[in-house]
């Protein structure tokens, strides 16, 4: 409800793909990250508009870190 707050925009406005994206970041984040927050959604989409809907789309513009610190070679223990 805050990221609709934020963009003044009411729900029966949105895409039917846009609320799949806010309700699939929601989950990565209680996944991984813990509280989702509007700064760290505007991180990875912006608002755009498809006439009369809205939609979110991914930002191209920046570089995204990784989420992780390395990449295991291997799923099984070495001896």
């Amino acid at each position: 409800m805050s990221l609709l707050k934020h963009y003044k925009i009411h729900f029966s406005q949105l895409h039917p793909m846009a609320f799949l994206r806010i309700v699939h970041f929601e989950l990565s984040c209680a996944s991984f990250v813990g509280d989702p927050s509007v700064p760290l959604f505007r991180r990875f989409y912006r608002l755009r508009s498809d006439g009369v809907w809205f939609t979110f789309e991914k930002r191209k513009d920046i570089i995204s870190l990784p989420c992780y610190s390395f990449m295991p070679t291997s799923t099984y223990p070495k001896e």
